[in-house]
C-alpha cells in the first residue's frame, strides 16, 4: 500500500510538472508576443515622430504646406486605426479661421522715447528689435512706461513684481528671465509667460531689456536673426478676435 501510494504521488508529480511546464511555455510565448508587439509599437511610434519632425514638413506651421502634410499623415493614421471621422464633410478635419502675424521689422516698426533723459537716436535692429502680437493690430501705440523687474508674480513663492504698480493702459518694461531661486522648469515657464502676466493686468505693450548676462548666453545678433524671419499663426474666436495670452 505504501508503494502504491508513493507511485501515485510520483504520477501526480509528473503530471503536475508537465502542466507547469506547459504553463511556463505558454507564459513565455505570451511574453514574447507582447514583447514583439511592444517593439512594433515602439518602432511605429519612432517612425511617425521621425516623419513629423523631418525638415520636409518645414516646421508644420499652421496654414503652410508642411502643416497640411502633417495633418494628412495623422488623418490616415486615424483611418488605419478604424476611427470614425468627426470633422466637417465626413472628414477628419475641421476648418478653423486663422490670423498670421510677424515681426514688425519685416514691415518696418520704430520706437521713440520722450521725456527727461530718454534715449535718443536708437537704430532699428542694431539697438532694438520689434516683436509681434496676434492681438495688437493698431499702427501705433503711445503710453507711459512702468518698470516691473522680471514681471514675476507667484502666490506660491510669495512674490509679486507688480505689487503697488498701476500698469493699466501702460507699456511695461521688464528684464528678460526670472528670479534665480526657481528650478529650471519653473524658470522656463515664468520666463515664457511674462507678457501674459502683464497683459492680464491691463498692460498694452512690453519692452524686454536684453541684459549683458543674457547676451553672454544668447547673443543679441542671434535673437535678431531668428526673429526677423519668423511668422506665427493664431486661431480666431467667434468674435473675430485672435486667441492670444499676451
Amino acid at each position: 500500500m505504501k508503494y502504491l501510494f508513493l507511485a501515485g504521488v510520483a504520477s501526480l508529480m509528473t503530471a503536475s510538472c508537465d502542466d507547469i511546464k506547459a504553463q511556463l511555455d505558454q507564459s513565455k510565448s505570451e511574453t514574447a508576443s507582447k514583447g514583439a508587439h511592444a517593439m512594433a509599437d515602439k518602432n511605429r511610434l519612432e517612425a511617425d515622430v521621425r516623419f513629423l519632425a523631418d525638415d520636409l514638413l518645414e516646421g508644420r506651421e499652421a496654414g503652410t504646406r508642411g502643416y497640411d502634410l502633417a495633418a494628412k499623415f495623422v488623418a490616415e493614421r486615424y483611418r488605419a486605426l478604424g476611427l470614425e471621422p468627426g470633422g466637417g464633410g465626413g472628414t477628419y478635419f475641421q476648418q478653423v479661421p486663422m490670423r498670421e502675424y510677424k515681426s514688425a521689422n519685416l514691415d518696418g516698426g520704430t520706437i521713440t522715447f520722450t521725456g527727461d533723459g530718454a534715449p535718443q537716436g536708437l537704430e532699428q535692429v542694431t539697438d532694438y528689435f520689434v516683436g509681434s502680437s496676434a492681438r495688437f493690430t493698431d499702427n501705433s501705440v503711445e503710453a507711459p512706461l512702468v518698470f516691473v523687474g522680471f514681471g514675476f508674480a507667484s502666490e506660491e513663492h510669495g512674490r509679486d513684481d507688480f505689487e503697488g504698480l498701476d500698469v493699466e493702459g501702460k507699456i511695461v518694461v521688464y528684464l528678460f528671465g526670472a528670479p534665480k531661486f526657481l528650478n529650471s522648469e519653473e524658470l522656463a515657464h515664468f520666463r515664457s509667460t511674462s507678457a501674459q502676466r502683464a497683459s492680464e493686468r491691463g498692460a498694452i505693450g512690453a519692452i524686454v531689456l536684453y541684459t549683458p548676462t543674457l547676451a553672454a548666453l544668447y547673443p543679441y545678433e542671434a535673437l535678431v536673426k531668428n526673429g526677423q524671419g519668423s511668422t506665427s499663426m493664431s486661431w480666431l474666436k467667434e468674435d473675430g478676435e485672435p486667441f492670444s495670452t499676451a
